[in-house]
């Protein structure tokens, strides 16, 4: 979802046909869906200066865009998705992601 109401939909089916990646953290591997790959696939970042990468669900984070890479991922659990990183503390991640907006 772009501040300009441009907006791109993901089925859970669809998100798990993406490529993964595996990270360490928590001292254990992990394996998902990297957010720079849900970022590429949308097309929304595309051209736009974004500045900030908003991520809610039970919760909410707010990311600098300079600060993102790949070892943002989510994992599909349970029929939802769960934003994990070794970047953030365990206590950070969060579970039950339903939006992604981009400023």
């Amino acid at each position: 979802d772009l501040s300009d109401g441009r907006r791109a939909a993901f089925s859970l089916a669809e998100l798990s046909g993406l490529p993964e990646k595996t990270i360490v953290a928590a001292g254990r591997e992990l394996t998902g869906i990297s957010l720079t790959t849900i970022l590429e696939a949308s097309g929304l970042g595309a051209g736009d200066s974004i500045q900030t990468v908003s991520v809610s669900g039970f919760g909410s984070v707010t990311l600098l865009k300079s600060k993102i890479d790949d070892s943002f991922i989510f994992l599909v659990t349970g029929g939802s998705l769960k934003l994990v990183s070794p970047s953030l503390p365990q206590t950070a991640w969060l579970d039950g992601v339903a939006l992604i907006t981009l400023r």
